[in-house]
């Protein structure tokens, strides 16, 4: 068997140029592991001698013999079949022109898109007016007695697509589709062995600081607010809700009251915190709720590209401001505690602890009445990454590795960094870890947990650093390019006219053309 332990059965290939070489072993190996193949090929006994082939092992075959090269021959023979296929290259703004020559005809159109009905809605509004021999029937977010037929949510997935096939099909006595039916089969047989695919929910970067700062102690819960640190309602982490910027701890406010909880956490950004935020903490000051703030302080506004926050804010001034608002305890949490040195003058309630003190504080602070606040200080991963690339930051000169002879994939460097670098791997002895060097951004959280397996090499440097003085030097000895003769004209060229301000002249730009006369513009020249 070519495909050893994989298991094709109710999956389709399309194999182009299957009648031999590569082609032609692919869809030997494909139908030997159950599928059932569409081979494509140009010479008809080519394909007539792979069917032999692939009958020889029990497998499935539909042949089309065309040359894939050639679009209108491919488009006449799929059209035989009963497929016609229209590629949107843009949902907005839809070619309708192109999209509504291609739609007379036919009697369904199904339209296929995740989220928001975006080209349905411009398709239909575009077969609007075809008379009714050449408008077809819409079949999208909505088909028949089904107000919700292609969901709007999630991911469109095989199976989904799949039942949507055969609930058309079903509708009908003979299908106008035929491949479709013979490939589909039943919807019983569709969804037997068919897996549910698998969640995939954001997550923090490599190394992102919010992996250590929205950890809460055991019996506590928190609520997020927005930026990065709101993906932490995927992760289980006693974190729930969300709200709109500026509104953090606002809801509190009002829910406290009614519940037995007797305190919260309650998460926001630096950047919210600067455009609206401190509103929130004024409001909860003068409603005398229990909460603590965590600022997570990561000098960028990570969530839409690492932009610098707006004004001037440091840790110290925000310690300050807080003080000043009322704030009974202030507690400075950094990865790099030692940069905050004795001479620093700060406000009297407000101490310095270390990253790994985070739970002791948290401990200590939801014990304390009104309104507190934890300040984390910790660099975005990703732009600490960009910084250490431009030469900006220093890049460590250590680097962690796990020994997977001693590793037995217990994954406690997992459920302390909660960091996507971590990696099982699998291995003769089962599933260990890994560390992937791609995505490490050294942020050493995995080597929390209680394991023998990490290896520490120290007085590591990169293979080549070049700072942007040493780039400039090699880019100004390149060759300059060739640039083409400006004898003659090209056919637009951009006219720009001298002004003098003073003199209450106004701005004027021209496109002109080659056969143009320049008279036109004699008056406004100088």
């Amino acid at each position: 068997m070519y495909l050893q332990k994989i298991n094709l059965k109710n999956k389709y290939a399309l194999v182009t140029g299957a009648g031999k070489g590569l082609g032609r072993a692919c869809s030997i190996a494909l139908a030997e592991a159950g599928a059932t193949v569409i081979a494509l090929s140009r010479t008809p006994s080519d394909l007539n001698n792979l069917e032999k082939d692939i009958k020889k092992v029990k497998g499935k075959i539909i042949k089309v013999s065309c040359d894939v090269m050639n679009y209108e021959d491919l488009k006449k023979k799929l059209d035989k079949i009963g497929i016609s296929v229209f590629k949107v290259a843009m949902p907005w703004p839809l070619d309708t022109r192109d999209l509504t020559k291609w739609a007379k005809g036919f009697s369904k159109i199904l339209v296929l898109e995740e989220k928001r009905n975006i080209i349905e809605d411009q398709l239909a509004r575009a077969l609007y007016h075809l008379d009714d021999d050449n408008r077809p029937k819409l079949i999208g977010k909505t088909f028949e007695e089904k107000n919700i037929f292609v969901p709007s949510y999630g991911e469109l997935n095989s199976k989904i697509i799949k039942e949507i096939f055969n609930d058309i099909f079903s509708k009908s006595q003979k299908s106008e589709i035929p491949i479709f039916t013979n490939v589909l089969g039943n919807k019983k047989s569709l969804t037997k062995n068919e897996k549910e695919s698998l969640d995939r929910n954001p997550w923090f970067c490599a190394g992102c600081p919010h992996n250590t700062s929205t950890k809460i102690p055991n019996g506590s819960k928190a609520f997020s607010g927005i930026g990065c640190h709101f993906m932490v309602n995927s992760m289980d982490r006693e974190t729930a809700t969300f709200t709109h910027m500026g509104g953090e701890g606002s809801s509190w406010i009002g829910i406290s009251p009614f519940v037995e909880e007797n305190h919260i956490f309650q998460n926001i950004g630096d950047g919210t915190y600067f455009h609206s935020g401190i509103l929130s903490i004024r409001a909860a000051i003068s409603s005398g709720v229990n909460i603590t703030f965590k600022i997570l302080f990561n000098e960028a506004v990570a969530l839409t590209g690492g932009q610098a926050v707006d004004g001037k804010l440091t840790t110290i001034d925000l310690a300050w401001q807080l003080f000043s608002e009322g704030v009974s305890l202030i507690a400075i949490v950094s990865v790099t505690k030692d940069k905050y040195h004795p001479s620093i003058k700060l406000p009297e309630n407000v101490k310095i602890f270390s990253r790994n003190e985070l739970d002791e504080v948290q401990k200590k602070y939801r014990n304390e009445k009104g309104v507190t606040a934890i300040i984390y200080d910790q660099v975005c991963a990703a732009e600490l990454r960009r910084k250490r690339k431009r030469n900006i930051l220093p890049e460590p000169n250590k680097e962690i590795f796990i020994n997977d002879k001693v590793c037995e994939g217990c994954g406690d460097c997992n459920a302390h960094s909660n960091c996507v670098a971590v990696q099982p791997y699998e291995t003769k002895l089962g599933r260990k870890r890994i560390i992937d060097k791609n995505l490490c951004n050294k942020d050493m959280t995995c080597v929390d947990g209680y394991c023998p397996s990490f290896v520490l090499v120290e007085g590591v440097k990169k293979k080549s650093t070049f700072s942007m003085d040493t780039i400039r030097s090699k880019v100004l000895k390149l060759i300059p390019p060739l640039l083409p003769k400006l004898n003659k004209e090209y056919a637009s060229k951009l006219k720009f006219n001298r002004i003098d301000l003073n003199k209450g002249d106004v701005l004027f730009f021209s496109n002109l053309c080659p056969h143009k006369s320049k008279k036109n513009l004699s008056n406004f020249e100088r």
